[in-house]
């Protein structure tokens, strides 16, 4: 089976966005179309009423601090 290599590509995020999962990270309230759309790429997710960075919001934290 071959994969192309698109289909295992992350979606790009804004400077917006990445603020925004910044924000959550430190506990921030940030605006609930933005956590919908970040929820929606697997970086964050609902827990006890809280929205809360998933391990790839994490990772995609960290490497973009790296940059």
């Amino acid at each position: 089976m071959k994969f192309k290599r698109s289909q295992f590509r992350e979606a790009e995020l804004s400077d917006q966005e990445m603020m925004a999962l910044r924000g959550i990270a430190g506990g921030g309230f940030i605006a609930l179309p933005l956590c919908k759309r970040l929820q929606k790429l697997g970086l964050l997710e609902k827990e006890n009423d809280r929205w809360a960075i998933t391990q790839q919001g994490h990772i995609r934290l960290m490497f973009w601090g790296a940059r």
